[in-house]
């Protein structure tokens, strides 16, 4: 707090935790924290880029700007959450709704104003092809991380990134989530 003092601007009224607590963000996830149900788990989702996915497993972790969570009911809709949002068959999807860049370039912008917009069915783990995506997402999460570990050594996170996207498109638990999630989403692979 006293190198925050010393070396704020004059005109900065705001104590180190306002300023670091701006819009809220850290009380509105402890009180979604608090609120989480017995078993629930968060996926974060990016706000931009491509649509990419992951759970977050320290139950203490805060959430950067750059990313939005939800709180799913247990690790199969989080699985399944995942399966959806990862797939390419979503990328897609939420392609038409999301606004063009600077200069003309890719709409690769906004996407956690937009990936809600598409019909994704609530998680019901007696629907039989919720579960099986489901078991499908969990199966690509384990096969991704064990993938990811066995680059992070000799590659950066852009290298590794693009070659995790190479990985999923040859990978067969991934096409048969294509194939599922198109299913769910109403889009054609």
């Amino acid at each position: 707090e006293r190198l925050w003092d010393a070396n704020k601007k004059k005109s900065d009224r705001k104590t180190l935790f306002q300023r670091l607590n701006y819009h809220n963000v850290f009380t509105s996830q402890l009180a979604a924290l608090r609120a989480m149900p017995a078993g629930g788990v968060r996926l974060a989702y990016a706000t931009s880029g491509r649509p990419t996915a992951a759970i977050i497993a320290d139950d203490k972790a805060i959430v950067d700007t750059k990313l939005y969570q939800i709180i799913c009911a247990g690790m199969d809709e989080a699985h399944y959450l995942m399966a959806i949002i990862n797939s390419a068959v979503l990328e897609d999807a939420v392609e038409p709704f999301r606004p063009t860049g600077r200069f003309g370039k890719g709409g690769a912008r906004d996407l956690h104003k937009h990936l809600w917009k598409l019909p994704i069915p609530r998680y019901d783990p007696s629907n039989a092809a919720h579960a099986a995506l489901s078991e499908l997402g969990e199966s690509a999460s384990r096969s991704a991380a064990e993938r990811a570990l066995s680059l992070v050594a000799g590659s950066g996170v852009a290298k590794t990134r693009r070659e995790l996207r190479e990985w999923q498109r040859a990978n067969a638990v991934c096409a048969a989530i294509e194939g599922a999630a198109g299913g769910l989403v109403g889009v054609g692979v």
